[in-house]
């Protein structure tokens, strides 16, 4: 049991080093673009609709359920995580300071776990705070009034709520993906653009191979499926019960191939 306490101790230590390294790092200002720019496009679309007060043609449900699925989930959240969890490992070999790391008495699966956990922290405080200003851009845009009717009751908190729970499970699924894909490429670009590939073209792949994606068990948490293209090939959404923990599976499996890849990485700065 002491282990487990001293672990988890060092794991925190190492998460919160790592959390405020990525905060002065260039990447964090990569990061804070991409997570600002649909803030923007929703706050220029907010201030557009109140100059010219034209009708706005989708209701608040499927026009910002467009907007999460097209630019949030598919673009902001998966290149951000990719932004933040790729260089956990692959960063520091890169710059030549992998080796301090093991020379510190501490387990390289601990290791592992401490940079998951810190780019977890960033991912989730960020993305989050995005997911929520522009949905309220968004509903704010069909006016105060229907603002305050979801903010007064229950059923209408639980639709920002959903929003928060997907992309935080996004975020931990392509977090774990990303950590593992910085461990094995020395060009992380390139396997990041075949799994993007993979999940923008999942509308067009049968029930059976929509379920080998992050993005299939996130979307089955929205409160509005948004809608699909004729192309389309549908398929039944899966419940919650099955989604997280299937997500958190796929980030589990992930994180222990990392820790696994990292017990037998050697410094070879040179062949890099």
């Amino acid at each position: 049991m002491s282990h487990w306490v001293s672990w988890r101790r060092q794991a925190l230590v190492i998460a919160a080093s790592e959390v405020r390294r990525r905060l002065l790092s260039r990447g964090a200002l990569a990061l804070l673009v991409l997570a600002g720019a649909p803030v923007v496009l929703c706050g220029v679309r907010f201030a557009l609709v109140f100059t010219d007060v034209g009708p706005l043609e989708n209701t608040t449900e499927v026009a910002y359920a467009i907007l999460y699925r097209s630019v949030l989930l598919r673009l902001t959240v998966f290149f951000g995580c990719m932004i933040v969890f790729t260089p956990m490992i692959r960063g520091d070999i890169l710059d030549r300071s992998l080796h301090y790391w093991f020379l510190a008495p501490v387990r390289r699966s601990v290791l592992a776990a401490g940079k998951f956990m810190a780019g977890l922290a960033v991912t989730l405080a960020v993305f989050g705070a995005t997911t929520l200003l522009t949905w309220l851009l968004v509903t704010a845009s069909h006016g105060w009034a229907e603002l305050s009717r979801k903010l007064a009751s229950p059923a209408g908190l639980g639709e920002p709520a959903a929003y928060l729970a997907a992309t935080w499970l996004a975020c931990l699924g392509y977090g774990g993906v990303f950590l593992a894909v910085g461990i094995v490429f020395k060009q992380p670009i390139v396997p990041a653009l075949g799994i993007l590939g993979w999940e923008s073209l999942l509308f067009l792949m049968p029930a059976a191979l929509k379920k080998i994606s992050v993005v299939h068990y996130v979307e089955s948490l929205l409160p509005v499926a948004p809608p699909e293209g004729p192309l389309a090939i549908i398929a039944q959404p899966a419940s919650p019960w099955i989604a997280v923990p299937g997500v958190v599976l796929v980030a589990a499996a992930a994180l222990l191939f990392a820790a696994r890849r990292l017990r037998r990485t050697e410094i070879l700065y040179g062949v890099e």
